[in-house]
């Protein structure tokens, strides 16, 4: 297409109305993306100043999503060379020309180019950089320089590749002319205050700070940046001075970067900052913000664009500080590219150590941030008393790095960590702390401000306080004054320390403590704090639910009172986790009724609740089954409709909810007692669609089948179970390690219930389904892929040793119709890898379950095609076994306490005792052959009918044997 014909289709596509027309030519725009010369037309377009605007717009927009499209040679339809040459030789024409969007979107193009063709397609790019900042128009240092900006940003990005170091060694060619034009602009409008030239200093400025964050390092070695930051700070304290007189958003805009710019540093490499001539300088006017607008900060509202300015520049100060601080206290952590940075780095630890972090210096932060940064502020206390709810969210969640309060916090932290000073000017103040009433806000804040402080030390004064002597004489008074600023800062304190250091007694009386201010009567951000701190006391360690046992039930009535009362989704969400922890942390101490409350909560609000409390009220009530036990049964009303909603694909709620509801799903069939009810057996057949969608929580899926498998393995007769087997199998070779465990348990367990049909082994429908869903043979294959980890590979060799011991002559016979009559060779390596790997399982368990597997084919051996193969391996068989026979000793009965230390299978170690899924596996591992035959019984059996079949060559075979493995045999 001509370039007429272009124009007028960019000019049809730009139509606002947006009709047919415009929609007819955004498509041909797209189809002429892949024919030769499109986006050289496209850049002559919005480089020819004739055409409209909105034309040219649209040029240069499709002009970038080409390049990202097409540029790469390995792309389809790929620009040609020749076109690129061209496109590249007009890249920076036009810049004389003002049009600001216009220019970022050049520059973001020509940023995509460069990152593409720099440095290999396009070498000289830096030097043609330079011969362009010459230049002493304004309009076009203001383009060229937008457009540097963007490559370094760009090319700074690159982690990969040689782009990244190359633009390192070159751009130092351009940095004094970046500094050298600042300086000349900075002057300049600091004079006249002319806007071109504070636009353009403001730019070299971007384009100086995007060099020192992503290309400089030893910034304190660079002589032309440490000229800069001379500068900066000059030009910093004039413009803060300025900022004092009026507010000019250019300003702040220069002050922003510069603190950016000290802040860059500071993380990328703080001791090159440290050894700056002016750094202390630097330090010493940010810590000045702190403090000479502590009280505007303080008072300031979030809507303010005034104190929003100077608060965002006190918490850069913080963030600085708190760099310097744990550069000095953690310099083992830090990574030494060269042998001489090692004299570097403890030069600047010296600097900062005597001459900045003094002790009167710490102890004027130490106040400082206490009355000012740690108090309430009066934003605070009207949100407090407006919206507490909010409030109280936003207290839990509100990220430490872009508040002011939350962020002195973090960094007061660092100070009581690192500094013993701060730690004895804690304790002084815990110490003399009066806990009298007091009537006036202003000391109820200051004395907020300091139990926060005290708060925050927790960790650091472990060792210094008696929390248990602090908690009876001066936090429970504190609490009986009912001032709920205090009473909600005692809940923090205690959500601190009674994981640090807090006794049983004082458990006692934070339990009591807490389920009065549980109560409807009390302060409703004291309410939502106490739920916090419950949390805490609950889900701890030292945590014992006989001592909360007296609480629970009226602890839990006001947590479902305190759900039903709250307006926001969060606040809910807060409530019912803390809910879901006390069920689970308390299980066998929640009372009965308690319980049924709980699900009368479920039953009463789930038709009106969002779909996020909805997936909050299903682990609520995997955590009531759970308490519940046998007792399910009475919650089938709810929770197998439940099951069914979420865990359907045909659900509209599926995507959101089947994950929550295989987890209620998973815990119902735990617990239920046997039979099976017909419900939970019509859901069987949602497994499938199960194992296909939601794989990221296999292991959940396939719990779910271990418990149907426990509770009624004919299930698996059928279509659905084939179709599981299969999938199953296809899934073998990419399985997680805990995915594989379970797998590997629900083999276990399929065969242990084959175990007990040992007669009808041949015609039952379960091995017909093994064998026909492809199970065996993904079992087979993997098990003898020599590529596999032997550890891997062992784990399914364990239950094909099942399989071997139950039905050795029915596993070669599947074997022979899966494999196309080579039966002989593939079971042959099977018993053979079994026998190697005997040596390399550390649980006698599992080598028992070896052995016996290995075994059972000698107590049917015939003369037949595998007698040979089974004769030739007796010998080292034998000396498996009389190595079993050394270290276990067994009992009559065949069990041994080894056998039982540590075995469970995944995801059922942490079962209660009584739960029904326990008591399940439990009573069929009583059948286990592991637990109840002897392996020396079993040995006699093997001896004797191998001298029924060998007759005189029985003799023969056993002189085969070690002397040890002969001696051991003749005492059977």
């Amino acid at each position: 297409m001509d370039l007429g014909g272009l124009v007028q289709l960019l000019q049809v596509s730009a139509d606002e109305s947006r009709g047919i027309n415009s929609k007819q030519a955004e498509e041909q725009l797209k189809q002429l993306e892949q024919v030769p010369g499109f986006h050289y037309n496209l850049q002559t377009i919005y480089l020819n100043t004739n055409y409209p605007l909105q034309v040219r717009w649209l040029a240069i927009i499709c002009f970038k999503n080409g390049v990202d499209q097409y540029w790469r040679p390995t792309r389809k339809f790929a620009i040609s060379k020749q076109e690129k040459d061209s496109i590249k030789s007009r890249l920076f024409e036009l810049l004389e020309v003002n049009g600001n969007q216009l220019t970022i979107q050049n520059a973001q193009a020509i940023s995509r180019i460069v990152r593409y063709d720099f440095p290999h397609e396009w070498p000289n790019l830096f030097e043609q950089l330079e011969g362009l900042l010459n230049s002493t128009n304004y309009v076009y240092l203001h383009n060229i320089l937008v457009i540097l900006n963007q490559i370094i940003k760009t090319v700074g990005s690159i982690k990969v590749g040689r782009a990244r170091a190359t633009m390192q060694a070159k751009v130092p060619i351009l940095t004094p002319h970046l500094i050298k034009l600042y300086e000349q602009f900075f002057q300049s409008w600091s004079r006249d205050f002319n806007l071109a030239s504070v636009e353009v200093g403001y730019l070299s400025l971007k384009c100086i700070r995007r060099i020192i964050d992503v290309v400089s390092e030893f910034h304190d070695r660079d002589d032309d940046v440490k000229h800069f930051f001379n500068l900066s700070l000059r030009h910093l304290r004039l413009l803060l001075n300025e900022r004092d007189r009026q507010e000019i958003s250019i300003v702040e805009r220069y002050i922003k970067c510069y603190t950016k710019i000290y802040l860059s540093v500071l993380n990328n490499n703080p001791t090159s900052f440290i050894l700056l001539d002016g750094a202390s300088d630097i330090l010493i006017t940010m810590l000045s913000i702190l403090e000479n607008k502590a009280d505007l900060i303080y008072n300031s509202r979030e809507d303010s664009d005034e104190t929003s300015f100077w608060e965002q520049l006190a918490i850069n100060s913080l963030l600085m500080l708190k760099k310097l601080v744990n550069f000095v206290y953690r310099k083992g952590a830090l990574t030494l590219k060269k042998q001489h940075d090692k004299a570097e780095v403890e030069k600047a630890i010296r600097v900062l150590t005597t001459k900045f972090f003094t002790e009167s210096l710490v102890a004027n932060l130490i106040d400082l941030i206490i009355k000012n940064y740690l108090r309430l502020r009066p934003e605070d206390l009207e949100l407090w008393s407006e919206d507490p709810e909010q409030w109280a969210n936003d207290e839990l969640t509100n990220s430490w790095e872009y508040q002011i309060r939350p962020c002195a916090e973090n960094f007061f932290r660092d100070l009581v960590t690192h500094f013993q000073e701060t730690r004895n000017f804690v304790l002084v103040r815990i110490n003399e702390f009066d806990p009298s009433p007091n009537s006036n806000l202003s000391e109820v804040l200051t004395k907020d401000a300091l139990l926060s402080a005290f708060q925050l030390s927790s960790a650091s004064l472990a060792n210094d306080v008696n929390f248990d002597n602090l908690l009876t004489s001066v936090f429970i008074p504190l609490v009986e004054q009912n001032q709920p600023i205090l009473v909600r800062r005692i809940l923090l304190i205690i959500s601190e320390w009674i994981s640090i250091n807090c006794s049983k007694q004082s458990r006692q009386l934070v339990y009591k403590l807490l389920l009065s201010l549980l109560q409807s009567s009390q302060d409703r951000i004291v309410r939502i704090t106490a739920v916090q701190t419950l949390r805490y006391a609950i889900d701890d360690y030292d945590f014992d639910r006989t001592d909360f046992q007296p609480y629970a039930e009226h602890v839990i009535a006001h947590l479902i009172g305190l759900v039903s009362e709250m307006t926001l989704t969060e606040s809910k969400l807060n409530v019912m986790n803390v809910l879901s922890i006390l069920l689970e942390q308390c299980n066998s101490i929640i009372p009965r009724d308690s319980l049924f409350d709980v699900l009368s909560l479920v039953t009463k609000v789930w038709g009106n609740s969002e779909t996020i409390l909805k997936a909050a009220f299903l682990r609520l009530l995997k955590n009531v089954c759970a308490c519940l036990k046998s007792d399910v049964t009475e919650t089938y009303s709810i929770t197998l409709p439940l099951i069914e909603t979420c865990c359907s694909e045909s659900s509209e709620k599926y995507t959101v909810l089947s994950e929550d509801g295989y987890e209620l799903w998973l815990e119902v069939l735990r617990s239920i007692p046997e039979p099976i009810p017909s419900r939970l057996v019509d859901t069987f057949s949602l497994i499938v669609p199960a194992l296909l969608n939601s794989t990221e929580i296999l292991p959940t899926i396939l719990s779910i089948i271990r418990s149907y498998i426990l509770l009624d393995p004919t299930l698996f007769e059928h279509d659905t179970g084939l179709q599981i087997f299969k999938i199953m199998g296809q899934y073998l070779p990419n399985m997680r390690d805990d995915a594989l465990n379970i797998f590997m348990s629900i083999l276990d367990i399929f065969f242990l219930q084959l175990q007990r049909t040992h007669n009808q082994l041949e015609s039952s429908l379960l091995t017909t389904q093994f064998m026909e869903s492809g199970l065996l043979e993904s079992l087979l294959t993997f098990a003898l892929n020599t590529d596999e980890a032997v550890i891997t590979s062992n784990k399914v060799l364990i239950p094909l040793s099942r399989f071997l011991y139950i039905g050795p002559h029915l596993l070669k016979e599947m074997i022979n119709h899966i494999s196309r009559h080579q039966n002989t060779q593939i079971f042959d390596q099977l018993y053979s890898l079994m026998l190697k790997r005997i040596d390399y399982l550390g649980d006698p368990r599992n080598r028992k379950s070896f052995l016996l597997a290995l075994l059972s084919p000698y107590l049917t051996i015939e003369m037949d095609s595998d007698f040979e193969f089974l004769i030739s391996n007796f010998a080292p068989l034998m000396a498996e076994v009389t190595k079993q026979f050394e270290e276990i000793n067994e009992t009559p009965s065949g069990d041994c306490q080894v056998y039982h230390r540590s075995y469970s299978y995944e995801g059922l170690e942490f079962l209660p005792q009584d739960r029904n899924e326990l008591l399940r596996v439990n009573k069929l591992l009583e059948l286990d052959p592991i637990h109840c035959l002897p392996l020396k019984e079993q040995v006699s059996k093997v001896l004797n009918h191998l001298k029924q079949v060998l007759g005189d060559r029985f003799d023969e075979v056993v002189k085969t044997l070690d002397p040890s493995s002969l001696d051991q045999l003749k005492r059977l």
